[in-house]
């Protein structure tokens, strides 16, 4: 190319590599860019089922039986509430004394006053599976304290006590539904009595016509010395099938001293699947009973049964129905008592969606029921539940929700209702919304082909910063989280979580601030895989661990083998740092050795940063000094038999001030990546990332890696992650501000050609300010099998790319923290075959160095300057469609020797203008105007085969009105004209002087031309006269017809 166009930068690499100059222009688009990003957060409340609900006074108590607590997965948490005026406050939080994960603690609710029980009905009991208990506590100054905690003295197995509990005053009852004392699953029902602050079982109910899978004390409720138990399952009305479920209510009250069956109620029109009990309540003479599969207005349609006791027999005084009552609504779910007011839950009735619910109040006035009013949700939708369950107590409801999402799936919520002139308002929506600020989810990640292991240092359950980590896998289409992972001894400032590694069936993660040899001497916790979840494996610590080390601030895996960094270490001087390399030996871990820099210094925080592929270990040392102050380095490290060998230092060929190279490493067979994001090359810490490869004689830099779009600040190299295969580098840029400042960002780097591309630079698609996404990140393969060809032209595994945003809202919260995960197009096109296949824009073959096609088979932007390679052009640019096109300087080379040859289509010898060959050998474009070199043609233009045609005829005009013009034979031919033939006969005869005598007379005969001013003269004068006739005369005797007088 001979040019002086300026040379451009292309997306292509070898132009990053030293880059001088400024980056080049920014190109998003690849042969099959990543799918858009799934986001993964965390969601402490998803399934925890808040919205078992108790009401007393001013007081709110609302169950989360599965909800995590203290660590135990769906221990289950009691929230306590006051509401004052028109706002309720969380004021406490119950939980159970002998914590246990499953226990089912809240899994139901009651308060009288200052005393609350609560059921815990999976809790075991020493040996005894599933025994359950329930819980006493009482209030004192706005304190609440365990009292007491009860059990059945027969401890069922598998009984489930605490399924269902009831206070008033000083008596408790508490169901065990699934008690096999009378036949399986038949129940029984525990009384207890409180002596001043003693609790004692008074009595075991089991009724007498008890049944297998009777389930009795399903529903239970204690007022003024009584005590109701439901049996929704009972058989009475179809007496012989044990399908029958029309349901039972069990009546007992205390009589010397002594509780017995006042009467056992049904309903006067029990039908089989009423399911009548399967909510109870009563206050004083008055008892309700829902009947959630009561048939009256169709199918599930549900009614509650109203009875009023008088001289210890129970009357039916009122049925309930819901005035809009439908089809499956299951009115009757819930029921709430309150001296003359009922409310009554309808769980699946429809009015804010399918199953959304609702629930009605009645009021009695003398002894006559009628419906008062209908509540629903104000943000109610498809699935709730409202109506489930129900708290009332005077000017107080609450109305549970179970299947409510705000606060996660399935994690349910409660409504707060309280009266004004009369009717229920509601006031407030409680949710289990745990405290998740500051958790930094996304902290660390690291991927395999089945799950990603991702930290979150900032939890504060067992203490602010105590951290937890969480294994994500995929269900279908969709990511959970397997597993939570905490410290078996955690305890606050652990920063558990603050690295992860994971490999294979093997899970580790780092807690730098561990204190057991010393505060923040740090620890790293092994947790193993296996079909039923993750087990903890092992607890290890460095053999010479003291304060300060932070061991565990990075860690790397292979297999069975892992590096953990200890950056805090004092051995070759304060904050010099080191790492250790474990393996597993016995079935736990043994230290291997211990690596350390050979020219360590302090403050070089070696260990800053690991990675492992094989036998070989690479370790960041970003306060090295060797390239100026906090240059930064990396060290590589290599493995024979169980002896690690230093085998190179990394240092980046532009070493600078500052530039924090090291801070983040990855290797994958025989390519290392480090980052330095504090390299100011772009920018004051725009960043950089360097590539390095193994020659066979040692490791040189091979390219150095920027963000196309850098800006100060940006971090670029803040994480790097390479694939296993080697096509793909990622590099975080946590400072990057294109969705605000410091939101961040990653790009993905590709190889093909031999040559590094930007793939595509990837964003949070929520992303905000503070994000930091890109502050971790990891490639990993998906599962075996579902492959691709990618640009480089071979069919490899397509990576998932998992970035960490360690400071995004996550469910909501700040700095909550969260993932996203970016995954890959299959059946891509092969890029360098030659063929252009959709989706690619060009396909050379094989990549030129300033050509107008990536490497990734897209095409430069039309108009860039380029160099297709042809000395004998001059001024190239790309065209649309990523070919490079320039024009041929004529006589260098082949073009201009007269033989038309190679891919001309025409050569002159000599340069013609206007003769269709351009002066780059190939024929000018149709329509070019040209000359064919014949005077008797005009406009000639080229045509598409190189010829000079077309146009119109030139008459060769000599501006003389008495001659005749014409071009004949490529020579002008002007001759007088023929003048006199007037008749038109092609003669000039008699005829034409006889015709112009007659129109000279006046007189017309058929030959006259009377218009007909033969000679126009003198000076034109238009007349036919005596001039006209002399021309006659002299045209006829070869005279000059115009030699006028």
């Amino acid at each position: 190319m001979q040019s002086n166009s300026p040379a451009r930068f292309a997306t292509i690499l070898p132009i990053l590599s030293v880059l001088l100059g400024a980056p080049p222009s920014l190109s998003r688009a690849g042969v099959c860019p990543p799918a858009a990003a799934t986001k993964v957060a965390v969601s402490e409340n998803k399934y925890d089922r808040f919205g078992t609900v108790a009401t007393s006074g001013d007081t709110v108590l609302v169950g989360a039986d599965l909800a995590d607590s203290l660590g135990f997965h769906q221990a289950g948490v009691v929230y306590v509430y006051q509401v004052l005026g028109g706002s309720v406050t969380l004021t406490g939080r119950l939980e159970g004394y002998e914590i246990q994960s499953l226990m089912g603690f809240g899994n139901s609710v009651d308060i009288d006053g200052d005393t609350a029980v609560v059921g815990a009905s999976r809790e075991d009991e020493g040996a005894v599976d599933g025994a359950g208990a329930a819980y006493v506590f009482v209030r004192s100054g706005g304190i609440w304290t365990m009292q007491s905690r009860l059990t059945a003295s027969d401890l069922p197995p598998e009984g489930h006590f605490g399924y269902e509990v009831a206070i008033d005053g000083d008596v408790i009852a508490v169901a065990a539904t699934h008690s096999d004392s009378a036949a399986f699953d038949a129940g029984a029902v525990y009384i207890f009595e409180r002596s001043g602050s003693v609790w004692t079982e008074q009595i075991r109910i089991i009724p007498a016509d008890a049944a297998s899978q009777d389930y009795f004390g399903q529903s239970l409720s204690v007022s003024n010395g009584t005590v109701v138990a439901s049996k929704n399952a009972d058989d009475a009305a179809c007496p012989g099938d044990p399908l029958c479920d029309s349901g039972a209510a069990y009546v007992y009250v205390k009589t010397a001293g002594v509780w017995g069956l006042q009467q056992k109620i049904v309903a006067p029109d029990a039908a089989g699947g009423d399911f009548f009990g399967w909510s109870v309540a009563v206050d004083g003479d008055t008892l309700v009973a829902g009947a959630r599969g009561d048939d009256d207005d169709g199918q599930d349609s549900g009614a509650a049964y109203v009875f009023n006791r008088s001289g210890g027999m129970w009357t039916l005084q009122s049925k309930l129905v819901a005035s809009d009552a439908s089809p499956l609504d299951g009115f009757g779910s819930g029921v709430e008592l309150n001296e003359d007011t009922v409310v009554v839950g309808s769980p699946f009735d429809d009015d804010n969606g399918s199953g959304s619910g609702s629930a009605y109040v009645f009021h009695r006035n003398g002894t006559t029921w009628s419906e008062s009013q209908k509540l629903l949700a104000a943000d109610g939708d498809d699935g709730d539940g409202f109506g489930w369950l129900i708290g009332l107590d005077a000017d107080t409801l609450v109305i549970s929700a179970l299947g409510d999402d705000e606060a996660g799936l399935y994690a349910g919520a409660a409504y707060v209702f309280t009266l004004d002139a009369g009717a229920w308002e509601e006031r407030q929506k409680l949710s289990a919304i745990e405290e998740v600020e500051f958790q930094y989810l996304g902290d660390s990640v690291s991927c395999t082909q089945i799950w990603i292991l991702a930290g979150e240092p900032g939890d504060d359950t067992f203490g602010a910063d105590s951290g937890k980590a969480f294994v994500f896998d995929r269900f279908d289409a969709t990511w959970r989280v397997e597993a939570t992972l905490t410290a078996p001894d955690a305890e606050a400032g652990d920063g558990f979580g603050k690295s992860v590694a994971a490999e294979s069936d093997r899970n580790v993660v780092g807690a730098p601030g561990e204190d057991d040899l010393g505060a923040d001497a740090g620890a790293v916790y092994a947790y193993l895989g296996n079909a039923s979840g993750w087990d903890f494996h092992a607890k290890f610590t460095a053999a010479d661990g003291e304060a300060g080390d932070a061991f565990g601030s990075s860690l790397a895996l292979h297999f069975d083998t892992a590096v953990v960094g200890a950056p805090g270490d004092d051995d070759g001087g304060v904050g010099a740092g080191s790492a250790y390399v474990f393996v597993v030996s016995g079935g736990g871990w043994s230290q291997e050795v211990k690596l350390t820099a050979a020219d360590a210094d302090p403050d070089d925080a070696f260990g800053s940063a690991i990675a492992i592929s094989g036998d070989r270990a690479v370790v960041g040392a970003p306060g090295d000094d060797d390239g100026g102050a906090d240059a930064g380095a990396a060290y590589v490290f290599e493995r024979s038999g169980a002896v690690w060998t230093p085998v190179g230092k990394l240092t980046a060929t532009d070493a600078s001030t500052g530039q924090d190279f090291g801070r983040s490493v990855s290797v994958s067979g025989g390519l290392i990546i480090v980052g330095a994001p504090g390299d100011d090359e772009f920018g004051d810490g725009a960043g950089a990332g360097y590539v390095y490869a193994d020659t066979g004689g040692g490791w040189s830099q091979q390219v150095k890696l920027a963000a196309p779009d850098a800006a100060g600040g940006d971090a670029f190299g803040s994480s790097v992650s390479a694939s296993a295969d080697y096509s793909f580098v990622a590099v975080g840029a946590s400072g990057d501000d294109d969705l605000g400042a410091d939101s961040g960002s990653a790009y993905l780097f590709a190889t093909n050609f031999g040559q590094w591309a930007l793939y595509d630079k990837l964003l949070g698609a929520d992303a905000a300010p503070g994000d930091r996404f890109g502050n971790s990140l990891s490639i990993a393969p998906v599962p075996a099998g579902t492959e691709a060809r990618l640009p480089s032209g071979e069919i490899l595994p397509i990576p998932i790319v998992v970035i960490g945003a360690r400071q995004n809202v996550g469910e909501g919260f700040t700095e909550a923290g969260a993932l996203y995960l970016h995954t890959f197009a299959l059946n891509c096109p092969p890029c360098g075959n030659g063929i252009v296949e959709a989706p690619e824009e060009c396909d050379p073959g094989a990549w030129q160095p300033g050509g107008c096609c990536t490497v990734l088979c897209t095409a430069e932007p039309a108009g860039l300057a380029c160099d297709d390679g042809d000395v004998c052009t001059t001024d190239d640019v790309c065209d649309a469609s990523g070919v490079c096109d320039g024009d041929v300087v004529f006589g260098c080379g082949a073009c201009g020797n007269g033989l038309v040859e190679g891919a001309e289509d025409c050569d002159p010898g000599v340069l013609i203008d206007g003769d269709c060959c351009g002066s780059d050998c190939m024929f000018d474009p149709p329509g070019t105007p040209c000359d064919d070199a014949d005077i008797c043609t005009m406009n000639e233009s080229c045509s598409a085969t190189g010829v000079c045609a077309g146009g119109g005829v030139f008459d060769c005009p000599d501006g003389n009105v008495c001659t005749r013009d014409a071009c004949v034979d490529g020579a002008c031919i002007n001759v007088p004209g023929i003048f006199g033939d007037v008749d038109g006969n092609g003669n000039v005869d008699v005829f034409d002087i006889l015709c112009m005598l007659d129109g000279f007379a006046g007189v017309f005969t058929n030959c006259t031309r009377a218009t007909v001013d033969i000679a126009p003269c003198p000076g034109g004068d238009d007349l036919i006269d005596i001039f006209d006739i002399l021309a006659v005369l002299d045209a006829f005797t070869g005279v000059d017809p115009c030699n006028c007088p």
